[in-house]
């Protein structure tokens, strides 16, 4: 009786470690141009092992990680109609993609050369396709500069004063915070 009783339990308790470990780890992608949110918290899930096949627009394919940023929004252009990635060029040079344009549905709009990604609010220094999420990663790709110096004034003469802030995007929200502590470097043309 005992052992059926221990037998159970460890029954129950596997039962329960495999129904845990197979739920899809999933993240949340949005993606962003200035007021146009095409994509907001879209769950993709993360396939666990593997690579993808990523073909770019000179019809040359490449692997990338299943769990890459660039992996996830290939399957996001997949299964999403409000976007698709029209330009992904490949740099021998950074042996890595480079995601050049995407068009927005909504506004049948192309957007280029300016794409940018976040993890967790953090703008990571490599490419999409060498980067690679966890479970529960908030991932948001926008369009635009992560930051900018903007100064008070348009034109300045010679002796003039002006205020000049530095500034980082909001990218969830398409505004401009200020950016306190930093060095501001402005030239004369």
């Amino acid at each position: 009786m005992k052992f059926k009783f221990l037998l159970s339990v460890c029954a129950l308790v596997f039962g329960l470690g495999i129904a845990h470990s197979t739920a899809a780890a999933t993240v949340s992608f949005s993606i962003r141009s200035g007021g146009t949110l095409a994509v907001q918290n879209a769950a993709v899930e993360i396939p666990l092992t593997g690579s993808v096949t990523v073909t770019d627009s000179d019809g040359i394919q490449h692997l990338a990680s299943n769990q890459s940023v660039l992996a996830l929004l290939t399957l996001l252009d997949e299964f999403s109609g409000a976007f698709f990635v029209s330009n992904l060029q490949y740099f021998s040079s950074f042996d890595s993609l480079y995601v050049k344009c995407i068009t927005v549905t909504a506004t049948s709009q192309e957007f280029c050369d300016n794409w940018q990604y976040a993890v967790n609010g953090s703008i990571p220094s490599v490419g999409m396709d060498k980067f690679t999420v966890s479970s529960a990663d908030t991932i948001w790709l926008f369009f635009g500069d992560a930051h900018r110096v903007k100064l008070d004034t348009h034109g300045i003469d010679a002796g003039q004063s002006f205020v000049a802030t530095a500034e980082t995007y909001r990218f969830q929200d398409n505004d401009w915070l200020s950016l306190p502590g930093m060095t501001i470097g402005v030239t004369r043309e």
